[in-house]
């Protein structure tokens, strides 16, 4: 008996003591395997808001399938970019909340009607992806859409400029509290001397070509044609065309360098993509609904997926008044704001299309050192580097051209 109970006794002992230890490699190190915490490894969306919705949003989830579908007002939003208004969480704790591809206060691309939101939990474990659909039940119909053909308003006066021009423009920093730094011109050749011109030919001495940037544009053929319209968003969409005219010719928008010294060795700057507003030949438009914004495409992009340019269109009851003192006191500037140096005002008898340029998109890249300094008032600084504000005065009459298809084909 005592024999058994001792055995018995060391079968406990050995029992009790197995249960207390904790496995361990080689060097001793613990290798139990945690219990995992779900929280961390999810990537539910419970709740999500749209700018525009019409709808609550419904959030599906199907396996691996998730969809969040919503119904939409196209005619309150720009559905390029639609702001996510709110986005939460299954788990909000900081310590589990997942990371988000577009976060509450971001936008989503919904022009096609569906985009998507990636999440991923916070430990990386999982990666949920939600197909976002946005719909309407709206039917857009336009009654006068926007067409037609352009001609130009040509104006003169502007400082610096002796001649006439359609074409307008702000340089300087845009800064308001050094308004001395801005300035407005137009493009003849009286305006920046020997350092603007429009198709230079004499290839040997380019910098003599006298002629203004926009003399081989003005007899040029302009001409919008409406198509159709999406009837879920409102969006209209046409064809176009910029035929060179009966000279056949573009203004190429050469500036010369001429106050420049460290250009000596190439001293001409193309800048058609600066000046350049409504593009040369052949190209399709779009315009979306109550947007005052006409964007371009190439004319083989037949389901407009890709945006080439864009240009804003203004009439004459917009307000083109530029919180800038011009030094020079343009002629257009009542006398109390001359005296005031408060702003300029560009009178527009019909239309303008405008472009605008914001200091972080454009100069800041391009020009980091070069032209940017206080202490640089040459003209090239007004007219290459540091453009703020391109504008074409134009009128526009209520249909395209007569001959709009067959001129399509010639270009």
């Amino acid at each position: 008996m005592r024999i058994v109970s001792l055995a018995a006794m060391l079968a406990i002992a050995c029992a009790a003591s197995y249960s207390c230890t904790k496995p361990t490699d080689d060097q001793g190190n613990d290798t139990t395997k945690p219990t995992s915490d779900t929280r961390l490894s999810d990537c539910t969306i419970s709740e999500i808001e749209f700018e525009g919705q019409t709808e609550t949003p419904v959030i599906s989830i199907d396996g691996d399938v998730a969809t969040i579908d919503f119904k939409i007002d196209p005619s309150r939003v720009d559905m390029r970019a639609v702001k996510i208004t709110k986005l939460t969480f299954r788990y909000s704790d900081p310590a589990y909340i997942p990371s988000s591809s577009v976060n509450a206060g971001e936008t989503l691309n919904l022009d096609k009607q569906s985009a998507d939101i990636v999440v991923t939990s916070h430990n990386g474990e999982k990666v949920c992806t939600y197909t976002v659909t946005a719909t309407s039940d709206i039917v857009f119909t336009v009654d006068n859409p926007f067409q037609g053909t352009v001609t130009f308003d040509l104006i003169g006066g502007i400082p610096f400029g002796n001649g006439q021009s359609f074409l307008v423009f702000i340089g300087g920093n845009g800064d308001e509290s050094k308004p001395e730094e801005c300035d407005i011109r137009m493009t003849t050749d009286a305006d920046i001397g020997d350092g603007i011109h429009s198709h230079v030919e004499d290839q040997d001495n380019r910098e003599k070509d006298h002629r203004a940037m926009t003399l081989a544009e003005q007899d040029n053929i302009i001409s919008f044609k409406y198509t159709e319209v999406d009837p879920s968003d409102g969006t209209t969409y046409g064809t176009y065309v910029n035929d060179a005219g009966p000279d056949g010719k573009y203004s190429d928008f050469i500036y010369f360098a001429f106050d420049q010294a460290s250009r000596e060795d190439d001293p001409l700057i193309d800048i058609s993509s600066l000046f350049r507003l409504l593009p040369q030949g052949k190209m399709r438009w779009s315009q979306a609904y109550n947007s005052d914004v006409i964007r371009f495409y190439e004319y083989d992009d037949a389901e407009h997926t890709t945006v080439i340019s864009e240009v804003t269109l203004m009439t004459k009851d917009d307000n083109f008044v530029f919180p800038y003192a011009n030094y020079s006191q343009a002629q257009w500037m009542a006398p109390e704001e001359v005296e005031a140096g408060k702003h300029i005002t560009i009178p527009v008898e019909h239309y303008a299309f405008n472009r605008h340029y914001a200091w972080d998109q454009w100069w800041a890249q391009l020009y980091p050192d070069e032209y940017n300094s206080e202490e640089e008032w040459s003209d090239t600084r007004y007219c290459v580097s540091n453009v703020r504000d391109i504008f074409w005065l134009v009128d526009i009459s209520s249909e395209p051209v007569s001959n709009h298809d067959e001129l399509l084909n010639n270009n």
